[in-house]
């Protein structure tokens, strides 16, 4: 089974979208929350449902 979408934007614009993980909550409602962390990496909330994850 696979899932396929057809974005319409230049790579440069969805890489860009996409990069920015502080933004995920406010474009990807499943998401909660986003917390970088100081070794570059990030902990984030989110939601299944009416579950947090």
């Amino acid at each position: 089974m696979t899932n396929e979408i057809v974005i319409d934007a230049p790579p440069e614009k969805i890489f860009r979208t996409v990069s920015n993980l502080g933004n995920w909550p406010m474009i990807l409602p499943h998401y909660r929350w986003v917390q970088p962390l100081p070794d570059g990496s990030v902990k984030m909330g989110a939601r299944r449902g009416s579950i947090p994850v």
